[in-house]
Parts: C-alpha cells; sequence; structure tokens
C-alpha cells in the first residue's frame, strides 16, 4: 500500500533472486515474515529500502471498499550483518489494529526484511531472537 508497495523492488536495482517464507498459527496472527531478496548491489538497495521506511510514517489507502492506516516508525534494536535497522508498524483495518516489528538486514548483496505482527505489541526480545537466529543464516 502507498510507499510500501514495493518496498524491496527499489527503484533501479536488479534483483538477482528472491525467496520468502510465512509463518502463521492457524492462517491466523501472529504471523512471521520473511523475505531474502539478492541484488547485483546489495549495499544500494539496503540503503534505498531504509530511506523509504524512514520516510513513509503513515499511508491511508482504500482496497475493496476499506480503508487501511499504517503508521511506520524507528524502532531500538541490535545490530545485525552488515547493516540494519528496524521499524515499529502499526496497521489498522476497519477499526483494528494489527502491530508490526520489522527489521532490514544487509548482509554482502543478500537483503533480508522479517516482520512478525500480532494484535498486541510484540514481544520484542522474541523478535529479537528471530532476527538473530536469521541473521546467522544470511550467505
Amino acid at each position: 500500500i502507498g510507499c510500501l508497495t514495493t518496498i524491496l523492488d527499489p527503484k533501479g536495482i536488479k534483483r538477482t533472486a528472491s525467496a520468502s517464507v510465512k509463518f502463521a498459527q492457524n492462517g491466523k496472527l501472529p504471523e512471521l515474515n520473511e523475505n531474502l531478496t539478492s541484488y547485483v548491489n546489495g549495499s544500494t538497495a539496503y540503503k534505498k529500502i531504509v530511506t523509504t521506511l524512514r520516510g513513509c510514517k503513515r499511508v491511508r489507502a482504500e482496497s475493496n471498499g476499506t480503508i487501511v492506516t499504517i503508521s511506520v516508525g524507528p524502532l531500538s534494536f541490535t545490530h545485525h550483518g552488515d547493516a540494519s535497522e528496524a521499524f515499529a508498524m502499526k496497521v489498522t483495518i476497519q477499526g483494528i489494529a494489527v502491530f508490526e516489528d520489522l527489521a532490514v538486514v544487509r548482509k554482502g548483496r543478500v537483503v533480508m526484511e522479517i516482520e512478525e505482527g500480532a494484535l498486541s505489541i510484540a514481544n520484542l526480545n522474541q523478535f529479537h531472537g528471530f532476527v538473530a537466529q536469521a541473521s546467522t543464516r544470511l550467505p
């Protein structure tokens, strides 16, 4: 939605491969999503992705007649990989709030985007653990 629509497709940066996985409890929240993308220039891709997220503070859009509002802000987080940054997001759909923590980690040419979403503010220690474990497996 809005500036978040093509977050892993930064303009002018060529992808070389991508993969994603989603874990959801019986198809419902909480959920954990991980996207791995390698780029010809991972450093530039990472910088463009993070710059987009920093500038995407509030998004409001209509999808199939439903108003969706997303707010994005910085999240204090441990450093991972060659570069990393984290964000806290609140997605409101028909008055129901979903809270998401999102981390972007770069290691070499690979950028990992991992997010955890729930109906309440996620356990930050748990999210740190997910990101740390996934980061150690980056090529």
